[in-house]
């Protein structure tokens, strides 16, 4: 529900008649009464089969998807899919804590206490006001999701963390892809995402400019300052952006990728 406006009132406004809409619910992590929680293999079949049942052909073999937080990681196993990874025209990826998921901030910041001395990413938390927006923002996230119950069970002994990584080059190289971050975010190291983004940016350009087939597509990145975790879910200056970079992406692949 809390997405509903920012899809239809943002995302998707005078667009959304004229597009097939697919929202997929992850029970353990929606604050349901579920202790079962389903695998990477039967999420990504449940996709296939509403696709196949629901859409036509053409429409079927060209899928834009979009996840926010704890989202992006069934996108990667979408992505991973070979029935599916295929058929993708779009991703993008808001606040996604699948990308650099090795690392340990996402499991640190979210299950456990984000440590003192890591201030990389918040870089306005040397101010009284900042360090009580952070404050406030991390409380939030602890009492209402990585302290609920069901929550805190799938995460630690259902949820494969190793398998839900997403590498940039794994990524088909015809696929437009955009990733938004807040670079206040409380959960998701927004500066180490950031400089793999452009790492990754800069090896498909020379792979372009060598005459090589790239790993992976162009990455387009939308970057939010002072601001933390979820905040383009509930501001509808953030949807405009979002829809605003969706169309500016679209418009240079049409202009400049060929994909061979």
């Amino acid at each position: 529900a809390p997405y509903l406006p920012m899809i239809f009132l943002g995302i998707l406004r005078n667009h959304f008649q004229q597009r097939d809409i697919f929202f997929f619910e992850n029970k353990p992590i929606s604050y349901a009464l579920c202790m079962d929680a389903l695998s990477e293999e039967d999420t990504v079949h449940g996709v296939i089969e509403a696709i196949n049942r629901h859409l036509n052909k053409a429409s079927a073999n060209r899928l834009t998807l979009c996840g926010h937080s704890f989202g992006s990681c069934q996108l990667t196993w979408i992505v991973k899919s070979p029935q599916l990874r295929d058929r993708l025209e779009s991703l993008i990826l808001l606040d996604p804590v699948s990308i650099l998921l090795s690392e340990p901030d996402v499991m640190i910041n979210f299950l456990y206490t984000r440590p003192e001395s890591n201030e990389e990413s918040y870089t306005c938390s040397n101010t009284l006001l900042g360090k009580f927006i952070r404050f406030l923002n991390e409380t939030k996230i602890h009492l209402v999701a990585s302290s609920e119950l069901f929550i805190e069970h799938y995460l630690r002994r259902n949820f494969a963390w190793y398998n839900s990584e997403l590498w940039l080059e794994d990524i088909p190289p015809n696929v437009k892809v955009l990733v938004c971050l807040a670079d206040q975010d409380e959960i998701v190291n927004c500066k180490k995402i950031e400089r793999e983004i452009l790492q990754h940016n800069r090896l498909v350009a020379e792979a372009s400019k060598n005459g090589t087939f790239p790993a992976g597509p162009r990455i387009e990145l939308l970057l939010w300052k002072d601001v933390g975790h979820a905040h383009c879910v509930s501001n509808p200056e953030r949807w405009r952006e979002i829809r605003d970079a969706i169309d500016e992406l679209d418009c240079y692949w049409s202009k400049n990728v060929h994909v061979r």
